[in-house]
């Protein structure tokens, strides 16, 4: 079991990566990972799982998909840190998810086409300010639940 530290030192971590790596740009790393207190061990083991060790010695948090099963919408690093987020968006209906959409002000017109450029990135992922919004969105739907790579602060 991961020890749960604190978030200041979560967030030491999450930097000291950073510095060492270009995988993922810091404003993500920020506005998602670090806001969100993601442990970065349990993210890596996910990562790792998806990225490059398909079949080896690492152990992904229980909500991970297989490697070949993750949605083609999200990025390898959201389904890391948020496997259970995306696992509850893959899995609601049609129209759930439309509706959802609407609410967050897209038009009948613009749901249309989900390739459309107001959704999808140059990688074919769901743009980064709409992973943000389905984030939230879950955060909002279940307030107790922790987010699967989570780790909570020590008093």
């Amino acid at each position: 079991m991961e020890r749960a530290g604190t978030k200041e030192q979560c967030k030491k971590i999450w930097y000291d990566i950073l510095g060492k790596s270009k995988e993922i740009p810091k404003d993500l790393v920020v506005k998602f990972l670090i806001a969100d207190n993601i442990a970065p061990l349990r993210f890596r083991e996910n990562y790792d799982y998806y990225i490059m060790d398909r079949y080896g010695d690492h152990k992904p948090t229980p909500s991970c998909f297989h490697p070949l099963d993750v949605p083609s919408d999200y990025p390898y690093w959201f389904a890391s840190a948020y496997p259970a987020v995306v696992k509850y968006f893959s899995v609601i209906g049609d129209e759930e998810f439309i509706k959802l959409f609407e609410d967050m002000g897209f038009t009948k017109e613009d749901l249309k086409d989900f390739d459309n450029p107001k959704f999808i990135d140059q990688e074919g992922c769901f743009r980064v300010e709409i992973l943000y919004k389905l984030k939230e969105h879950y955060k909002e739907l279940h307030p107790s639940a922790k987010l699967e790579c989570q780790i909570t602060e020590r008093r």
